[in-house]
Formats: C-alpha cells, sequence, structure tokens
C-alpha cells in the first residue's frame, strides 16, 4: 500500500487526492483479501463467499472518519428525527417573536427571531452532516406552533418545555450514537450539547 500512496503523491504533484488515496486502500484491501471489492455511487464493499461456495456475505467498507460501528437503523431514524425537532423549534421562536413584535416589545421580538434564525441553522447543519455522511433525511409534518398566549410568561413556559425536549432529544441521538459507536455523529453533536446546557 505504502507504494500506492507514494506514487498516488508524486502524480498528483505533492498533493494526495483523497479519491486515489482510497482507492489505494481498496486496492491493497482487495489484493490482501482476494475478495473482489466493488463501488458503488461512492459506497466501497467487499464480498467473500464460505469455503464451500454456498454463502455470500457482503460488507460494507466505511469510508467516513472517526466512525468505527456505522449507524444503527435507531441513530437513522432519530437524526432525522432531530432535523423536524430543529424546524420545530425553529418556528415556536418565530411564532414567539412576532407575539412580541405586536405588543411593540421589540428586544424580546428580536431575541426571539435571533433564536429562530438559530435553530433553523441547527436544522440545515444537521441536514449538510446527513448529506455528507449519507445519512437518509425524512423530512415530518411541522404543526404551527400555539401563538395564544395571554402572558409574557406563558411565552417563556412554553420556550423552556420545548429546549426541555430538544436536549433530550438531542442526548437520545448521542445515546444512539455511542451505542453503535458511531463517533462521527457524536462528534457532530458535541456543540449542541455544550450550547444547549
Amino acid at each position: 500500500m505504502m507504494a500506492l500512496v507514494t506514487k498516488a503523491k508524486s502524480i498528483s504533484g505533492g498533493t494526495m487526492n483523497i479519491s486515489i488515496l482510497l482507492l489505494s486502500c481498496i486496492v491493497s484491501v482487495s489484493a490482501f483479501s482476494l475478495a473482489p471489492i466493488n463501488l458503488n455511487r461512492g459506497r466501497a464493499s467487499i464480498a467473500s463467499t464460505s469455503e464451500d461456495g454456498s454463502c455470500l456475505t457482503v460488507r460494507r467498507l466505511s469510508t467516513t472518519p472517526f466512525s468505527v460501528g456505522g449507524p444503527s437503523e435507531e441513530l437513522l431514524q432519530l437524526f432525522s428525527r432531530q432535523v423536524t425537532q430543529e424546524f420545530s423549534a425553529s418556528q415556536l421562536y418565530l411564532s414567539a417573536s412576532i407575539w412580541f413584535n405586536r405588543r411593540e416589545w421589540e428586544g424580546m421580538a428580536a431575541y426571539m427571531l435571533a433564536e429562530s434564525a438559530e435553530e433553523r441553522g441547527h436544522a440545515l447543519g444537521f441536514v449538510d452532516f446527513a448529506n455528507k455522511r449519507n445519512i437518509p433525511i425524512q423530512l415530518e409534518t411541522i404543526e404551527a406552533p400555539d401563538a395564544q398566549w395571554e402572558s409574557p410568561e406563558e411565552v417563556w413556559a412554553d420556550i423552556l418545555k420545548l429546549e426541555e425536549t430538544n436536549t433530550a432529544s438531542l442526548l437520545k441521538v448521542a445515546e444512539a450514537a455511542n451505542e453503535c459507536q458511531d463517533y462521527a455523529v457524536l462528534a457532530f453533536l458535541n456543540p449542541f450539547h455544550v450550547s444547549d446546557n
């Protein structure tokens, strides 16, 4: 493999193209395992058969750094659901901003609007990460948030409930990532835990 990496470096003029390195690693793995390597839309898999030829096993090779186990079904579902949770939080903050603005509480309205943008940014961050990792995202319906508050205290009570729910949801995603040893997801979630707690 070292010869292949050295050759890849010299071809690209000193900078190594990650695709060439990955291909070099795949070729090396294939040479040592004597099993065919299949590339399908950037995903590598290795196929092997049992000694008697009756059983074919296909294993997907992880191409994601810091991922030992890969995402479980539970993690995939929770991750996708978190996108909806973040968009829902954005909607509640936006609704609160509108409520405060109508009562001429400009400072509170501006704060809630900024929080709405932050939550939307979180959702888009999840989508961007999911796209880079080939994590399927299924957007869910977001119900209109309650906007029939009687006082600022009621608004803040709903915001507190929202933040508690969002934090619990993030912790579930982190637990699922930890269980399947998906360290890339854990690293991605770390800033959310730091800012939310």
